[in-house]
Protein backbone atom coordinates (compact mmCIF):
# COMPACT_ATOMS: atom_id res chain seq x y z
CA UNK A 1 0.00 0.00 0.00
CA UNK A 2 1.41 3.28 -0.86
CA UNK A 3 0.17 5.61 1.69
CA UNK A 4 2.55 3.43 4.48
CA UNK A 5 5.40 2.56 2.14
CA UNK A 6 5.69 5.90 -0.12
CA UNK A 7 7.44 3.93 -2.81
CA UNK A 8 6.94 4.92 -6.67
CA UNK A 9 4.01 4.03 -8.77
CA UNK A 10 5.24 1.25 -10.79
CA UNK A 11 1.95 1.15 -13.23
CA UNK A 12 1.87 4.91 -14.34
CA UNK A 13 5.91 5.24 -15.85
CA UNK A 14 4.39 6.09 -18.98
CA UNK A 15 1.47 8.10 -18.12
CA UNK A 16 1.83 12.13 -19.40
CA UNK A 17 -0.94 13.47 -16.61
CA UNK A 18 -3.36 12.30 -13.98
CA UNK A 19 -6.48 12.47 -14.52
CA UNK A 20 -8.63 13.44 -11.08
CA UNK A 21 -11.92 14.48 -9.41
CA UNK A 22 -12.66 17.09 -6.95
CA UNK A 23 -14.78 16.32 -4.37
CA UNK A 24 -16.15 18.88 -1.99
CA UNK A 25 -16.86 22.17 -4.09
CA UNK A 26 -17.52 24.49 -1.13
CA UNK A 27 -14.77 27.22 -0.63
CA UNK A 28 -11.76 25.25 0.40
CA UNK A 29 -12.83 23.32 -3.10
CA UNK A 30 -12.80 26.12 -5.09
CA UNK A 31 -9.37 27.01 -3.74
CA UNK A 32 -8.19 23.61 -4.72
CA UNK A 33 -9.49 23.96 -7.69
CA UNK A 34 -7.82 27.12 -8.96
CA UNK A 35 -4.59 25.19 -8.11
CA UNK A 36 -5.11 22.21 -10.31
CA UNK A 37 -6.17 23.49 -13.30
CA UNK A 38 -3.00 25.81 -12.79
CA UNK A 39 -0.91 22.01 -13.09
CA UNK A 40 0.47 20.44 -16.66
CA UNK A 41 0.70 17.27 -14.86
CA UNK A 42 -2.88 16.85 -13.88
CA UNK A 43 -6.19 17.08 -15.98
CA UNK A 44 -8.89 17.47 -14.25
CA UNK A 45 -12.15 15.63 -15.68
CA UNK A 46 -14.72 15.27 -12.60
CA UNK A 47 -16.25 18.20 -10.15
CA UNK A 48 -18.19 16.14 -8.09
CA UNK A 49 -21.35 17.50 -5.73
CA UNK A 50 -24.18 15.21 -4.85
CA UNK A 51 -26.41 18.07 -6.16
CA UNK A 52 -25.98 18.50 -10.14
CA UNK A 53 -27.59 21.83 -10.03
CA UNK A 54 -24.29 22.52 -7.26
CA UNK A 55 -22.01 20.83 -9.42
CA UNK A 56 -22.76 22.79 -12.26
CA UNK A 57 -22.98 25.82 -10.67
CA UNK A 58 -19.47 25.19 -10.07
CA UNK A 59 -18.54 23.99 -13.50
CA UNK A 60 -20.79 23.31 -15.92
CA UNK A 61 -17.92 21.35 -17.90
CA UNK A 62 -16.87 18.19 -15.48
CA UNK A 63 -19.35 19.38 -12.93
CA UNK A 64 -21.31 16.14 -12.08
CA UNK A 65 -23.18 14.09 -9.13
CA UNK A 66 -23.06 10.33 -10.54
CA UNK A 67 -20.80 8.93 -8.23
CA UNK A 68 -21.04 5.16 -9.21
CA UNK A 69 -20.30 6.80 -13.05
CA UNK A 70 -17.20 8.50 -11.26
CA UNK A 71 -15.84 5.55 -9.09
CA UNK A 72 -16.34 3.37 -12.69
CA UNK A 73 -14.25 5.11 -14.90
CA UNK A 74 -11.07 3.19 -15.57
CA UNK A 75 -9.65 6.43 -17.27
CA UNK A 76 -9.75 8.27 -13.19
CA UNK A 77 -6.37 8.18 -11.69
CA UNK A 78 -7.31 9.55 -8.39
CA UNK A 79 -9.66 12.07 -6.33
CA UNK A 80 -8.47 15.20 -4.49
CA UNK A 81 -11.23 15.35 -1.44
CA UNK A 82 -11.93 18.82 0.29
CA UNK A 83 -15.31 17.74 1.96
CA UNK A 84 -16.06 18.00 5.80
CA UNK A 85 -13.57 16.15 8.05
CA UNK A 86 -16.92 13.76 9.44
CA UNK A 87 -17.41 12.52 5.88
CA UNK A 88 -13.23 11.44 5.06
CA UNK A 89 -13.56 7.86 6.07
CA UNK A 90 -16.05 6.77 4.07
CA UNK A 91 -14.66 8.82 1.02
CA UNK A 92 -11.24 7.61 1.04
CA UNK A 93 -12.70 4.02 1.33
CA UNK A 94 -14.74 3.81 -1.55
CA UNK A 95 -12.17 5.82 -3.76
CA UNK A 96 -9.35 2.97 -2.82
CA UNK A 97 -11.79 0.48 -2.98
CA UNK A 98 -12.35 1.63 -6.61
CA UNK A 99 -8.44 1.58 -7.48
CA UNK A 100 -8.19 5.11 -7.26
CA UNK A 101 -5.60 7.19 -5.67
CA UNK A 102 -6.45 9.58 -3.02
CA UNK A 103 -5.61 13.31 -1.86
CA UNK A 104 -7.80 13.81 1.29
CA UNK A 105 -7.74 17.52 2.97
CA UNK A 106 -6.41 17.14 6.59
CA UNK A 107 -7.48 15.77 9.17
CA UNK A 108 -7.45 12.32 7.60
CA UNK A 109 -10.38 11.79 9.46
CA UNK A 110 -12.73 12.79 12.16
CA UNK A 111 -11.89 10.85 15.12
CA UNK A 112 -8.47 8.72 15.87
CA UNK A 113 -10.49 5.86 15.73
CA UNK A 114 -11.62 6.05 12.63
CA UNK A 115 -7.73 6.95 11.47
CA UNK A 116 -7.23 3.87 12.88
CA UNK A 117 -9.71 1.76 11.26
CA UNK A 118 -8.28 3.13 8.45
CA UNK A 119 -5.13 2.05 8.86
CA UNK A 120 -6.17 -1.15 9.96
CA UNK A 121 -8.07 -1.57 6.83
CA UNK A 122 -5.30 -0.74 4.44
CA UNK A 123 -2.89 -2.87 6.14
CA UNK A 124 -5.20 -5.92 5.84
CA UNK A 125 -6.54 -5.49 2.37
CA UNK A 126 -3.40 -3.51 0.56
CA UNK A 127 -5.88 -1.89 -2.07
CA UNK A 128 -2.65 -2.49 -4.75
CA UNK A 129 -0.44 0.16 -5.24
CA UNK A 130 -2.71 3.51 -4.40
CA UNK A 131 -1.67 6.38 -2.95
CA UNK A 132 -2.93 7.74 0.15
CA UNK A 133 -1.97 11.68 1.12
CA UNK A 134 -2.94 13.90 3.07
CA UNK A 135 -3.07 17.48 3.13
CA UNK A 136 -0.82 18.31 5.51
CA UNK A 137 0.55 21.91 3.77
CA UNK A 138 2.09 24.00 6.21
CA UNK A 139 5.36 22.00 6.60
CA UNK A 140 5.76 23.20 3.48
CA UNK A 141 6.14 26.65 3.95
CA UNK A 142 9.59 27.73 2.79
CA UNK A 143 10.18 29.39 6.28
CA UNK A 144 9.65 26.10 8.21
CA UNK A 145 11.81 24.37 5.51
CA UNK A 146 14.62 26.82 6.50
CA UNK A 147 13.52 26.06 10.51
CA UNK A 148 14.31 22.25 9.50
CA UNK A 149 17.61 22.99 8.35
CA UNK A 150 18.55 25.60 11.45
CA UNK A 151 17.31 23.12 14.00
CA UNK A 152 19.34 20.26 12.50
CA UNK A 153 22.37 22.84 12.53
CA UNK A 154 21.34 23.97 16.37
CA UNK A 155 21.77 27.43 15.66
CA UNK A 156 19.65 27.99 18.83
CA UNK A 157 21.20 25.43 20.92
CA UNK A 158 18.94 22.89 22.86
CA UNK A 159 15.21 23.44 22.14
CA UNK A 160 13.61 24.71 25.60
CA UNK A 161 10.04 25.95 24.57
CA UNK A 162 7.76 26.63 21.29
CA UNK A 163 5.01 28.87 21.08
CA UNK A 164 2.41 28.65 18.49
CA UNK A 165 -0.77 30.33 17.79
CA UNK A 166 -3.23 29.82 14.58
CA UNK A 167 -6.23 31.43 15.00
CA UNK A 168 -8.62 33.80 13.06
CA UNK A 169 -12.10 35.34 13.85
CA UNK A 170 -14.29 32.74 11.78
CA UNK A 171 -16.43 32.17 14.39
CA UNK A 172 -18.46 35.65 14.04
CA UNK A 173 -19.21 34.82 10.52
CA UNK A 174 -19.94 31.01 10.40
CA UNK A 175 -24.00 30.41 9.58
CA UNK A 176 -25.43 28.05 12.42
CA UNK A 177 -26.11 25.50 8.92
CA UNK A 178 -21.89 25.32 8.63
CA UNK A 179 -20.64 22.07 9.98
CA UNK A 180 -17.94 24.24 11.73
CA UNK A 181 -20.55 25.64 13.98
CA UNK A 182 -22.22 22.14 15.23
CA UNK A 183 -20.63 20.28 18.23
CA UNK A 184 -21.69 16.65 16.70
CA UNK A 185 -19.18 17.15 13.84
CA UNK A 186 -16.68 19.56 14.97
CA UNK A 187 -15.73 18.85 18.78
CA UNK A 188 -12.76 20.49 18.85
CA UNK A 189 -13.66 23.21 17.25
CA UNK A 190 -10.42 25.31 15.66
CA UNK A 191 -8.15 22.73 17.30
CA UNK A 192 -8.58 20.08 14.16
CA UNK A 193 -9.22 22.50 11.60
CA UNK A 194 -6.24 25.19 12.41
CA UNK A 195 -4.32 23.52 15.06
CA UNK A 196 -3.89 20.30 13.18
CA UNK A 197 -1.54 22.60 10.99
CA UNK A 198 0.76 22.82 13.73
CA UNK A 199 0.52 19.70 15.19
CA UNK A 200 1.45 17.87 11.77
CA UNK A 201 4.54 20.95 11.83
CA UNK A 202 5.71 20.37 15.03
CA UNK A 203 5.64 16.73 14.31
CA UNK A 204 7.90 17.41 11.44
CA UNK A 205 10.36 19.62 13.23
CA UNK A 206 10.16 17.62 16.27
CA UNK A 207 8.99 14.30 16.48
CA UNK A 208 6.79 12.50 18.74
CA UNK A 209 5.35 14.43 21.64
CA UNK A 210 5.57 12.47 25.11
CA UNK A 211 2.40 14.06 26.68
CA UNK A 212 -0.69 16.67 26.48
CA UNK A 213 -2.84 18.74 28.37
CA UNK A 214 -5.52 20.76 26.72
CA UNK A 215 -8.34 22.93 27.72
CA UNK A 216 -10.98 23.15 24.57
CA UNK A 217 -13.36 26.10 25.08
CA UNK A 218 -16.77 28.03 23.92
CA UNK A 219 -15.59 31.90 24.91
CA UNK A 220 -17.42 33.48 22.21
CA UNK A 221 -21.05 31.04 22.46
CA UNK A 222 -21.37 32.16 18.90
CA UNK A 223 -21.85 28.71 17.74
CA UNK A 224 -22.20 25.20 19.56
CA UNK A 225 -19.22 24.09 19.03
CA UNK A 226 -15.74 25.01 20.39
CA UNK A 227 -14.47 28.11 19.37
CA UNK A 228 -10.86 28.02 21.56
CA UNK A 229 -8.46 25.63 22.94
CA UNK A 230 -5.05 25.68 24.75
CA UNK A 231 -2.54 22.73 24.64
CA UNK A 232 0.55 21.86 26.34
CA UNK A 233 2.74 19.08 24.96
CA UNK A 234 5.50 18.43 26.17
CA UNK A 235 8.31 17.03 23.55
CA UNK A 236 10.18 13.57 24.08
CA UNK A 237 13.45 15.97 24.79
CA UNK A 238 11.14 17.26 28.24
CA UNK A 239 10.84 21.07 25.75
CA UNK A 240 7.91 22.05 26.30
CA UNK A 241 5.10 23.27 23.48
CA UNK A 242 2.09 25.76 24.06
CA UNK A 243 -0.27 25.86 21.25
CA UNK A 244 -3.45 27.78 20.64
CA UNK A 245 -6.02 27.47 17.68
CA UNK A 246 -9.22 29.78 18.34
CA UNK A 247 -11.84 31.17 15.88
CA UNK A 248 -12.76 33.86 18.31
CA UNK A 249 -10.25 36.73 17.82
CA UNK A 250 -8.21 39.02 15.59
CA UNK A 251 -5.58 36.72 13.29
CA UNK A 252 -2.73 35.43 14.41
CA UNK A 253 -0.10 32.93 12.51
CA UNK A 254 3.03 32.44 14.41
CA UNK A 255 5.48 30.13 15.39
CA UNK A 256 8.37 30.69 18.17
CA UNK A 257 11.11 28.20 19.24
CA UNK A 258 13.29 29.53 21.93
CA UNK A 259 16.60 27.15 22.54
CA UNK A 260 19.20 27.98 24.92
CA UNK A 261 21.83 30.11 22.19
CA UNK A 262 18.65 32.39 20.74
CA UNK A 263 15.14 32.08 19.46
CA UNK A 264 13.94 31.60 16.08
CA UNK A 265 10.50 34.02 15.39
CA UNK A 266 8.05 32.74 12.17
CA UNK A 267 5.04 34.81 12.14
CA UNK A 268 2.82 34.84 8.90
CA UNK A 269 5.40 33.17 7.10
CA UNK A 270 8.50 35.44 8.01
CA UNK A 271 11.47 34.43 9.62
CA UNK A 272 14.51 35.72 12.00
CA UNK A 273 16.23 34.47 14.03
CA UNK A 274 17.87 36.19 16.98
CA UNK A 275 21.07 34.86 18.86
CA UNK A 276 22.74 35.28 22.04
CA UNK A 277 21.56 36.34 25.74
CA UNK A 278 21.02 39.98 26.88
CA UNK A 279 23.90 41.98 27.56
CA UNK A 280 24.34 43.97 30.98
CA UNK A 281 25.02 48.05 30.40
CA UNK A 282 25.01 49.44 33.65
CA UNK A 283 21.88 48.80 35.59
CA UNK A 284 20.00 47.05 32.80
CA UNK A 285 19.86 44.21 30.07
CA UNK A 286 19.70 45.40 26.42
CA UNK A 287 18.40 42.00 24.40
CA UNK A 288 20.30 40.94 21.03
CA UNK A 289 18.43 42.14 17.91
CA UNK A 290 16.53 39.61 15.33
CA UNK A 291 17.52 39.52 11.97
CA UNK A 292 15.70 38.86 9.12
CA UNK A 293 16.21 36.15 7.18
CA UNK A 294 14.86 35.98 3.45
CA UNK A 295 12.73 32.89 2.03
CA UNK A 296 10.66 32.90 -1.57
CA UNK A 297 7.56 32.58 -0.78
CA UNK A 298 5.89 29.35 -2.08
CA UNK A 299 2.41 28.11 -2.66
CA UNK A 300 1.84 24.91 -0.46
CA UNK A 301 -1.27 24.06 -2.14
CA UNK A 302 0.09 23.98 -5.16
CA UNK A 303 2.78 22.25 -4.27
CA UNK A 304 1.53 19.68 -2.65
CA UNK A 305 -1.04 19.32 -5.24
CA UNK A 306 2.00 18.94 -7.77
CA UNK A 307 3.62 16.34 -5.47
CA UNK A 308 0.49 14.11 -5.64
CA UNK A 309 -0.09 14.32 -9.50
CA UNK A 310 3.80 13.17 -9.55
CA UNK A 311 3.32 10.04 -7.60
CA UNK A 312 0.27 9.35 -9.70
CA UNK A 313 2.96 9.42 -12.73
CA UNK A 314 5.85 7.71 -10.75
CA UNK A 315 8.15 10.33 -10.29
CA UNK A 316 7.89 11.37 -6.67
CA UNK A 317 7.05 9.97 -3.27
CA UNK A 318 4.52 11.27 -1.17
CA UNK A 319 5.63 13.33 1.81
CA UNK A 320 2.49 13.01 4.27
CA UNK A 321 0.74 10.30 3.99
CA UNK A 322 -1.37 8.04 6.59
CA UNK A 323 1.39 7.91 9.21
CA UNK A 324 1.47 11.50 8.90
CA UNK A 325 -2.02 11.98 9.10
CA UNK A 326 -3.11 9.37 12.14
CA UNK A 327 -0.25 10.89 14.21
CA UNK A 328 -1.78 14.04 14.48
CA UNK A 329 -5.18 12.23 15.21
CA UNK A 330 -3.67 10.64 18.01
CA UNK A 331 -2.93 14.42 19.40
CA UNK A 332 -6.01 15.71 18.56
CA UNK A 333 -7.65 11.95 20.65
CA UNK A 334 -5.49 13.05 23.56
CA UNK A 335 -6.09 16.62 23.48
CA UNK A 336 -9.68 14.86 23.77
CA UNK A 337 -9.23 12.90 26.33
CA UNK A 338 -7.54 15.62 28.26
CA UNK A 339 -10.36 18.00 28.20
CA UNK A 340 -12.48 15.54 29.52
CA UNK A 341 -10.09 13.82 32.28
CA UNK A 342 -8.96 17.44 33.02
CA UNK A 343 -6.06 15.50 33.16
CA UNK A 344 -2.42 15.19 31.12
CA UNK A 345 -2.36 12.63 29.10
CA UNK A 346 0.79 10.09 27.82
CA UNK A 347 1.32 9.70 24.24
CA UNK A 348 2.17 6.11 24.93
CA UNK A 349 -1.18 5.10 25.44
CA UNK A 350 -1.81 5.23 21.82
CA UNK A 351 -0.31 2.24 20.60
CA UNK A 352 -0.82 3.48 16.77
CA UNK A 353 1.16 6.64 16.99
CA UNK A 354 4.67 6.89 15.04
CA UNK A 355 4.54 3.26 14.13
Amino acid sequence: MRSLSKSLNPESEDKKVARLCLVGLGNFGRVIHSKLIKLDSCELIYCYHPSIEKAKAFDEKTGTSDLDAILNDSSLDGVVITTPNDTHLALTLKFLEAKKHVFVEKPLTSTYSDAVKLREKLLKTGYGNQILMVGHNHRRNTAIRRVKKMLGETAIGDIINVNVNKSHGGIFSFKPSNWRAQRKRHKEGPLITAGVHYIDTIHYLFGAVDSVYAVIGNISRQTEAPDSNAVLMTLENGATCFLQANYNQPSQDYFIITGTEGIIYVERGRLSLRIGRDVREENRFIPSTPSTIKTEKNDTFLEELQEFCQAILGHKNVETGLNEGLNSMAVIEACNQSNQTKKAVSMRNFNQYFK
